[in-house]
């Protein structure tokens, strides 16, 4: 998905809550953002199969929060966290080429422009929001372009084969309609600390 192919045409309703925090977000609409990234899946739906078109913009704020949770919540190594900061730089990127590209086409042809802020999603916003908002993305940038390593993955991490590998060691399914994602990095911790429990254990029994 391009950044701004599903921006704002109207807000959301006062009705759509969405997912905040680590702590209640289900693992399938967390999957999904990444898998999609289509921030719309952390709404609280009962059916995610058709998305309603919402304002983004608190939507995306929140999936910035949520990343940041994941990460101090587990090693901040992790290839989930490389492969969703290295999409969140493409994301910023992308729409930082965007808005250049619109700010220099204000300057040159200002009619020509309004086609184009409109099928961007961005009626209403002005030079001046355009200038302050390319300001903030080139600070962003540098910032996230400081935290990526040049080895980061680029492939998405296989979600579906680290559910099986974990019910496999629990000896149960996991529901990821009703589990979060606090809960998951839960489970993966334990059973990391009891893998290194038992290979603690046989070398003692080999010393």
């Amino acid at each position: 998905m391009k950044f701004f192919t599903r921006s704002s045409c109207k807000k959301p309703k006062s009705n759509y809550k969405y997912y905040k925090s680590i702590d209640f977000l289900i693992l399938y609409c967390f999957f999904k953002v990444i898998e999609t990234e289509d921030v719309r899946y952390l709404l609280k739906l009962d059916d995610y199969e058709i998305l309603p078109e919402v304002d983004l913009t608190e939507l995306n704020e929140a999936w910035i929060n949520i990343q940041t949770q994941y990460a101090e919540a587990e090693n901040s190594n992790s290839s989930v966290i490389q492969f969703i900061t290295a999409k969140s730089l493409h994301k910023m990127e992308t729409e930082y080429l965007m808005l250049w590209d619109i700010y220099n086409l204000l300057s040159i042809a200002p009619e020509a422009a309004k086609e184009v802020i409109k099928k961007a999603g961005l009626e209403g916003k002005g030079l001046e929001w355009i200038e302050k908002r390319i300001k903030a993305l080139i600070n962003r940038i540098k910032i996230k372009r400081k935290d990526i390593e040049y080895d980061t993955p680029t492939k998405k991490p296989n979600f579906l084969l680290i559910i099986d590998e974990i019910e496999d060691i629990k000896g149960r399914s996991l529901d990821i309609m009703k589990i979060t994602v606090r809960k998951y990095l839960a489970i993966k911790e334990n059973i990391k600390k009891k893998n290194g429990k038992k290979g603690q254990d046989r070398t003692r029994r080999h010393n």
